[in-house]
């Protein structure tokens, strides 16, 4: 005769499906939802064992296998990483770096160019630089259409401009420009490339910037000069600057002697004072298109008009603030923290982004851009699922705005920076 289910192990099974049921509406995590169906597992072993002995007992294991690994496999687990880093966007070549090198996939096409021994790739203006190439302690130039190292380094030294047809190395106590086709030496000027945004000095690491430049700062020593990148030849501007940044023509410079903020016409070596000094409590920021700072004590954010020098302030809550690169050439943006749901505001008027209104994830972190290529907006992102577990995705954002989850595989990837250009 067989045994009575007993009642509570059929509750204690209803009990554990509701449990995960209600981690997945709720979105509760894992640990609920493991608990539940433990639990329902258990007492389900139990009520087939009772019911039909040795042999239910072996049916009631599996169904509990199955409940235990079906809905897991089902609701995907979090984790992994992106397969390859876009690093640079030129012409229709997307740039890619991998764990066992560099790729470059045709947007139009989708097909692979070329696989190659590179890394600490960098772009700009079109020129492709990778400070790692197989075989040689230099870097080197290399042709973003076949992945062929058009020229080598002949010293130790790290890029730091594209513009004016000239590539800017610093390294071995000298800037020097070279012809990026060629890389026949144009010019030479005694001192380094400093490291620093307009307000502060020594921020970050020395890395190429994604703009072209036209003007590039030195520091020689106790004195900082701006040259031309077309021919190495300082500008007429005359500036005494602690730091400095460049945008286009014009530069921001914070005055050795007063601290005062100044703008420069670098081509007619025009010099305005701003309003604005040197403050301990001031961040700034060389956000594309403007000087940005944050003032965090008086809890404003403010920028500088580099045409005029006039000084413009927003009351922009401060508190997890992040500032960042411009979702297009001609607006500034800043992306806050957690806390303020992942909104891209405009730092001139707080209001939300019309490119990026809010999140395309339920459970939301923090956004990082990852880089700006060419006017495609590539930011570090992730879905995540009922459960709450996190998967790696890059959020592409193209320069109209047009917004698409991509990843982690590199098929997904230019199949979506192809969809917003």
């Amino acid at each position: 005769m067989r045994a009575r289910t007993p009642w509570w192990a059929v509750g204690f099974v209803a009990l554990g499906i509701g449990l995960a049921v209600a981690a997945l509406i709720f979105q509760l995590g894992w640990v609920p939802w493991w608990i539940g169906l433990g639990v329902a597992a258990v007492a389900l072993i139990h009520t087939v064992a009772t019911r039909w002995g040795r042999r239910g007992a072996v049916i009631g294991c599996l169904l509990a296998a199955i409940m235990l690994a079906v809905p897991s496999l089902v609701i995907r687990i979090g984790g992994g990483r992106v397969e390859a880093w876009p690093v640079a966007l030129v012409g229709d070549v997307l740039v890619f770096n991998g764990p066992s090198g560099a790729s470059g996939v045709s947007l139009t096409s989708g097909e692979t160019l070329w696989e190659a021994g590179l890394g600490g790739l960098q772009a700009a203006g079109g020129t492709l630089y990778a400070s790692s190439v197989a075989g040689s302690y230099e870097g080197g130039v290399v042709d973003p259409a076949t992945g062929e190292v058009l020229w080598m380094l002949p010293s130790p030294g790290a890029p730091i401009a594209v513009g004016s047809g000239t590539l800017a190395v610093t390294g071995g106590g000298s800037v020097t420009g070279y012809d990026p086709e060629t890389g026949a030496e144009r010019w030479r000027v005694p001192g380094s490339a400093p490291v620093q945004t307009w307000c502060r000095s020594d921020r970050g690491f020395l890395r190429l910037r994604a703009t072209q430049q036209d003007w590039l700062a030195v520091s020689q020593g106790d004195r900082m000069v701006i040259v031309d990148m077309a021919t190495g030849e300082p500008s007429k501007a005359r500036l005494d600057p602690r730091s400095v940044s460049i945008h286009a023509d014009r530069a921001i410079v914070l005055d050795r002697e007063s601290g005062a903020v100044q703008v420069a016409d670098l081509g007619t070596g025009e010099v305005r004072d701003t309003d604005l000094t040197d403050r301990a409590t001031q961040e700034c920021f060389d956000v594309d298109g403007a000087p940005v700072y944050v003032d965090k004590v008086r809890d404003v954010v403010g920028m500088v008009d580099l045409a005029s020098g006039e000084v413009m302030e927003t009351d922009l809550e401060t508190r997890g603030l992040e500032i960042s690169g411009s979702m297009t050439r001609e607006s500034v943006h800043g992306l806050p923290g957690r806390y303020r749901d992942g909104r891209v505001v405009d730092l001139t008027t707080g209001e939300p982004h019309p490119a990026m209104p809010g999140r395309p994830e339920s459970r939301p972190e923090g956004y990082l851009v990852r880089d700006v290529l060419d006017d495609v907006l590539i930011v570090s992102s992730g879905v995540f699922d009922a459960l709450g577990a996190r998967h790696p995705m890059l959020l592409v954002v193209g320069e109209r705005g047009q917004r698409l989850m991509a990843g982690p595989s590199r098929d997904d990837i230019v199949e979506a920076v192809a969809a917003v250009r």
